[in-house]
């Protein structure tokens, strides 16, 4: 007996062809993940610095990180309106201090001990320099220095010159209530963070990230600014 489908009748072998066919379309099709904005800009800020370590920031596009961030390049502009915005944002977010850059590091209550001040002010100076991402940053700060002069220039108006400025008052603020000991240092305080800046310049060019010769110059810095700064014994 020979059996015949009828023409509207779905062949069994076909559907199955079919059904294969469309499972491995959607297999090659990965899935939008949704993420909140902030996690969203991250990753985009994560995929940025890497194609600017890799390939510099002219060779860099905006289709080259949304490929990286595996997101589409309307993705991308959803967040950041161009590849100089992401490279400002960037810059704001590795290299500024986890408060932000006009808040006062200074312990909250009322009369601190110079030791509390200087492990404050030092928090700031270490607490993200063991995050890879700050050396590659800065990597990337001293490469393209000459290429986008104004980029950088803007991250320094923004940022450093905002936090010298913020530090100076905070200092001298600390001179005029007796809690630090008036001194070159505290006329320009900026000094203060000169070890921990060499330290990145010498990590950056020799490529040395040693935990513990971070840790150490750490205890040194801090013997060296309660040296400089407490106040004199009456």
């Amino acid at each position: 007996m020979i059996t015949s489908h009828h023409p509207c009748t779905p062949n069994p072998d076909s559907c199955a062809t079919t059904s294969t066919e469309e499972t491995k379309d959607t297999e090659k099709k990965p899935r939008r993940r949704y993420l909140p904005a902030a996690k969203r800009k991250q990753e985009i800020l994560d995929a940025a610095l890497t194609e600017f370590a890799s390939n510099g920031y002219s060779s860099t596009t905006m289709e080259s990180i949304a490929a990286t961030a595996k997101i589409s390049k309307a993705g991308i502009y959803a967040h950041y309106r161009s590849k100089e915005e992401i490279f400002q944002a960037l810059m704001m977010t590795v290299l500024t201090p986890v408060k932000p850059v006009d808040s006062s590091w200074m312990p909250e209550h009322e009369n601190p001990s110079v030791e509390e001040i200087v492990d404050a002010f030092l928090a700031q100076q270490y607490d993200k320099l063991e995050d890879p991402a700050v050396l590659t940053t800065f990597r990337l700060l001293i490469s393209e220095s000459v290429r986008v002069p104004e980029l950088i220039q803007h991250w320094h108006s923004h940022v450093i010159d905002r936090r010298v400025q913020r530090d100076q008052l905070i200092v001298d603020e600390c001179v005029r209530r007796g809690l630090l000991r008036k001194s070159p240092i505290t006329d320009n305080f900026f000094l203060a963070a000169a070890p921990s800046l060499q330290w990145v310049i010498l990590a950056v060019l020799f490529n040395d990230t040693d935990t513990d010769r971070l840790h150490n110059l750490r205890h040194a810095h801090r013997e060296l600014l309660l040296e400089l700064l407490r106040p004199l014994a009456v």
